[in-house]
């Protein structure tokens, strides 16, 4: 059998997902390539992938003699990595509109300096997010990136700040959501914090980390700044990942604002 993994990615497509499929692959290997001849065999097959003709047996000895255990083992990472790479392009181009895609966007027009192409794009990006009636964590994190980028752009200041203005209340309202989701969310050591199996002081010490980050974000409050500030440089805690960036923009936001 295929690898189990590229086998296990290969049993979820579906009829379209295929023909698709078919055309990237076709675009990235020209005819006669290793990688495009052992698609083209799992393609002729792919109404039954438990065929025989697909075990590696049958495909080292028949098919591509010249090639070792290790280096088939390579052509078949290869081509998994292809199909992987169709898929994510799928995922982003194949629906009217993804966050993610736009992200990618404007995070390309904001390293190239093209201010208005950015702004349009973060505005775009603001108007989606405030489509959506759902409320969870990820959207949150989504909407706070968002403003992040803007933020923190080098785009004009006058565009930039009506911009920011214009979506203050509402990055206030999921500033809130997205701490209380946090904290409902605490005890996801992995997802949040990087962290395995926190102690139970160390959960109660998130949990204080969090009322203060909080304060500073409701009530910028000056005290909550500088126990924030403190427990980044001290780092005992290990805030890292979203919950840092969080943490540290709207430290940022704190001094510039006083």
């Amino acid at each position: 059998m295929l690898s189990e993994n590229l086998f296990a990615l290969l049993l979820s497509f579906e009829k379209s997902d295929w023909t698709r499929c078919n055309t990237y692959v076709s675009s990235r290997y020209r005819d006669g390539t290793k990688e495009k001849r052992l698609f083209d065999l799992i393609y002729k097959k792919r109404t039954n992938l438990r065929h025989k003709s697909l075990s590696r047996v049958v495909l080292l000895s028949r098919f591509f003699p010249d090639q070792n255990k290790p280096a088939f083992n390579n052509l078949l990472a290869r081509l998994r990595k292809t199909i992987e790479d169709f898929v994510v392009q799928s995922e982003l181009f194949g629906k009217e509109y993804t966050w993610e895609r736009s992200m990618m966007l404007a995070k390309y027009y904001k390293r190239k300096g093209l201010s208005n192409l950015f702004l349009s794009e973060a505005k775009d990006q603001l108007r989606h997010l405030d489509t959506i009636s759902a409320h969870d964590l990820s959207l949150s994190l989504k909407r706070f990136q968002s403003n992040y980028e803007i933020a923190f752009s080098e785009a004009r200041l006058d565009d930039k700040m009506s911009l920011l203005n214009l979506t203050k209340n509402s990055a206030l309202s999921h500033s809130r959501e997205m701490i209380a989701l946090i904290e409902t969310e605490l005890f996801n050591q992995e997802k949040l914090f990087g962290k395995k199996g926190e102690s139970e002081q160390n959960k109660t010490t998130l949990l204080v980390y969090l009322e203060y980050l909080k304060k500073l974000v409701v009530d910028h409050d000056h005290a909550s700044y500088l126990y924030l500030k403190r427990a980044f440089i001290d780092d005992d805690l290990g805030i890292e990942g979203d919950l840092a960036q969080i943490s540290l923009t709207y430290m940022i936001n704190f001094v510039r604002d006083n």
